[in-house]
């Protein structure tokens, strides 16, 4: 079997002569007996592939008695034909992966039933869709072919190994940076499953995959992960990754109270219920569970967690995790400042925000005199309470929307009275309830006004000429 590397042929047959031949007694999918490729012609014709390359062996798709031209793999002595062609994600039309050109991607596969992709930092090729049923057999021998070519290309070829190289480290830190951000994406999973095969990779792609699954804070998805950790991965990383159990907790509070890491609200979420939410479980979940809601930006629940800790430990205990409620808290808040002095849109999360002070986003827009924000926060969030001591009435009353508003001289006073301010919001809704009430009254009255006008119509027996139902109402007829 031969690969191009630039201009030369790189003989293969010595080197992938035992995977050709294992290939003939145990792959199931894919076939080196070119006498079971029916009509070869319209096979070179259909893959556009050129007339002096020789097809070495060929691999139908995963959908039930369909022709190898609907969706199948064809291995010529250059490169790996997919079928029908499609449009990458940097917008070329193709169906042809070189094997020269591996060093430039990464061979994955989605699962036991997913699809096989050459996959760099910007580009998805998909070389062969998903199995229906069962495992994809076909999948899996396509994606082993791929990766044994690939590492006779580097065993051969040092560029193509240190571009691969430079690639696969630049997927890790892209995956580093992304930790948090959002969950961990199939495309991800696979692409750190593959570089977990590779013994120069092996080892930042498992501890990279260890802190995403640790994060998620599930002990048995975890415990499952390291059990089947590939043998490529080394014993001490096995050792650092086997050991955080151990210290889950405070390890995971280690990431929480680092401001410059990000978690979703989807993710933190998933912690908080796995936790629980009653108090008194025991005094690290309880700890635990206070960080994971100021990471939430649950003000109310922080401040009911906090209390419960003071009440039970001790402010010893309280004390750093007040601390860091204050500076998570205007490291938040200074998101929105900078928004808003930018005149960049706001983040719709931004409304669960209050900084050190209590102060919240909308206290920051009006203070900035952001009429634009204003109208944002009034829209998508209830201001009724401003204050962060509801109990304290000196309190309450100087964290009211109404008084920086005045201060400021702001020209929408009207729509921040009638949106946050508490006794005016109810006066308004006592209002609107007795309107309603008083125009129900008056359609009662109207109703026994025309009962009686048409029982005393039907006691005469007939309407008289100019007789008219009263209140200008009309009768049937």
């Amino acid at each position: 079997m031969t690969i191009l590397d630039s201009e030369k042929a790189i003989d293969l047959n010595y080197n992938f002569s035992d995977v050709i031949n294992t290939a003939r007694s145990s792959y199931k999918k894919v076939c080196f007996d070119l006498k079971l490729m029916k009509r070869s012609d319209k096979v070179y014709s259909e893959y556009k592939i050129p007339k002096s390359e020789r097809i070495i062996a060929f691999c139908k798709g995963n959908i039930p008695f369909a022709p190898l031209t609907i969706e199948g793999i064809v291995f010529t002595n250059r490169a790996a034909y997919y079928y029908p062609p499609r449009k990458t994600e940097s917008g070329m039309i193709g169906n042809c992966l070189l094997y020269s050109s591996l060093g430039s991607y990464v061979i994955t596969q989605d699962g036991p039933k997913g699809i096989v992709f050459a996959r760099t930092m910007t580009e998805e090729i998909r070389l062969l869709g998903p199995s229906i049923v069962s495992q994809n057999i076909a999948g899996a021998e396509v994606r082993q072919i791929l990766c044994k070519i690939q590492e006779e290309l580097f065993r051969r070829n040092p560029i193509a190994k240190s571009e691969f190289d430079a690639l696969a480290s630049a997927i890790i830190q892209k995956i580093k940076d992304a930790m948090g951000i959002e969950a961990l994406s199939d495309r991800y999973n696979a692409i750190l499953n593959s570089l977990m095969e590779l013994s120069d990779h092996a080892d930042s792609a498992a501890m990279v995959k260890a802190e995403y699954l640790f994060r998620e804070f599930k002990p048995e998805k975890y415990k499952e992960f390291t059990d089947s950790l590939p043998k490529q991965v080394s014993s001490d990383v096995r050792s650092s990754i086997a050991s955080i159990p151990s210290t889950f907790v405070d390890k995971y509070i280690g990431l929480l109270t680092n401001v410059d890491r990000d978690f979703t609200y989807r993710s933190l979420s998933e912690v908080y219920k796995q936790l629980g939410s009653t108090y008194g479980t025991d005094k690290t979940t309880d700890i635990l569970r206070t960080y994971v809601c100021i990471r939430m930006n649950e003000y109310d629940w922080t401040r009911d967690h906090i209390s419960h800790l003071r009440q039970n430990y001790g402010s010893e205990v309280t004390t750093p995790i007040e601390w860091f409620h204050c500076l998570f808290a205007y490291h938040e808040m200074q998101k929105v400042y900078d928004a808003i002095k930018c005149q960049k849109d706001l983040p719709t999360a931004c409304t669960r925000y209050r900084d050190g002070l209590g102060l919240t986003p909308l206290h920051y827009a009006i203070i900035l005199k952001d009429e634009k924000a204003m109208s944002f926060l009034l829209e998508h969030c209830d201001w009724k309470i401003a204050s962060p001591y509801p109990a304290l009435e000196p309190f309450t009353k100087m964290y009211e929307y109404i008084v920086p508003a005045c201060g400021k001289q702001l020209s929408n006073l009207e729509s921040i009275l009638l949106k946050t301010h508490n006794e005016t919001i109810q006066l308004r809704n006592m209002i609107k309830n007795l309107e309603g009430k008083l125009k129900f009254q008056n359609v009662v009255y109207e109703l026994q006004d025309l009962s009686m006008f048409l029982h005393s119509a039907a006691a005469n027996g007939r309407w008289c000429g100019d007789q008219r139902p009263p209140c200008g109402l009309k009768t049937a007829g």
